[in-house]
């Protein structure tokens, strides 16, 4: 504690995460709770270059050859929170609910036109094709956004192409 008195602490990470080449628990607070925990308990809740470090975790984790982060929420990305969140129910779904004439001719608009933006695309096939089905191609990976770059929300501002590879040529 920041008394110096040694404390025992029964604690539960927010998420343990599998990824490819590590394995872990993540604690997540958020970016105003973080400088008073530091306060109140200074040897579990540290700031360091690195950034929000926990070394009881840490060391633990590091015992059983896993990490223990302690992160923020200063690094969720918010945009691609609030699109995913968006195309949840697209995802569900998926494009089984597109016709497949509506499809290829969604797919044919940006192939032809890579990195027209979302608007103008559903304002073009507006005749054959319901937005809801542009949507339904994006969260089955049929049309490539980047989830990052702007709200779906906001049409105006999100460019769709044919897949992820000509997104990152048009960016060269």
């Amino acid at each position: 504690s920041a008394s110096g008195r040694r404390q025992v602490v029964r604690h539960t990470p927010d998420f343990f995460v599998i990824r490819i080449d590590s394995a872990g628990w993540e604690e997540w607070k958020t970016e105003d709770e973080l400088p008073r925990l530091a306060e109140h308990s200074p040897n579990r809740y540290r700031w360091e270059a690195a950034g929000w470090q926990c070394p009881p975790g840490q060391s633990y984790a590091s015992q059983v050859g896993l990490y223990y982060r302690l992160r923020s929420s200063k690094e969720i990305d918010w945009c691609f929170q609030r699109n995913a969140l968006f195309l949840q129910d697209y995802i569900r779904s998926a494009a089984g609910g597109v016709p497949a004439v509506a499809e290829a001719r969604i797919v044919s608009f940006v192939c032809a036109l890579p990195g027209i933006g979302l608007a103008e695309l559903i304002g073009k096939v507006a005749a054959f094709a319901t937005r809801d089905f542009v949507y339904s191609l994006i969260a089955a990976d049929r049309l490539y956004v980047d989830l990052r770059a702007g709200l779906l929300v906001e049409p105006g501002a999100v460019r769709v192409f044919p897949d992820r590879d000509s997104a990152l040529r048009s960016e060269e």
